[in-house]
């Protein structure tokens, strides 16, 4: 499946009039992705995702090339602003990684796969 952007403005949850974010579109299944090649330098970095919550959104699960980076749950009963960091990644040389976020799996009381990015940032902590 392919994702797109799209404006928010008229969302029951109005971040700011004329904001966009990135969204899933047509049907998202299981295992949809996308993904960014980025260029770090060695050290210590965290991940923060800007994301809308909803009842229909799945687990991101982020990797940056062959590192695991964690899971973020993006489920809500109702929509809400979401913004969570993982911290401690460990980057052992300066490259291109690709950073991929993909919905593998979901909250048990999700009904799909849906994914909704406002924000991503990568920040070097060490």
């Amino acid at each position: 499946n392919t994702w797109t952007l799209i404006n928010d403005s008229s969302e029951a949850l109005n971040y700011a009039n004329g904001r966009t974010r990135l969204t899933a579109v047509t049907s998202p299944v299981q295992n949809d992705e996308v993904a960014w090649d980025v260029i770090l330098a060695a050290g210590t970095w965290e991940f923060t995702l800007h994301h809308r919550k909803s009842s229909n959104v799945g687990i991101y699960t982020v990797t940056l090339g062959s590192i695991s980076v964690g899971t973020i749950d993006g489920y809500s009963a109702s929509a809400a602003v979401g913004l969570d960091t993982i911290s401690s990644i460990a980057i052992p040389t300066a490259s291109k990684y690709r950073l991929k976020l993909q919905m593998a799996t979901k909250n048990a009381s999700s009904s799909g796969y849906v994914g909704n990015i406002q924000v991503i940032s990568l920040r070097r902590t060490a």
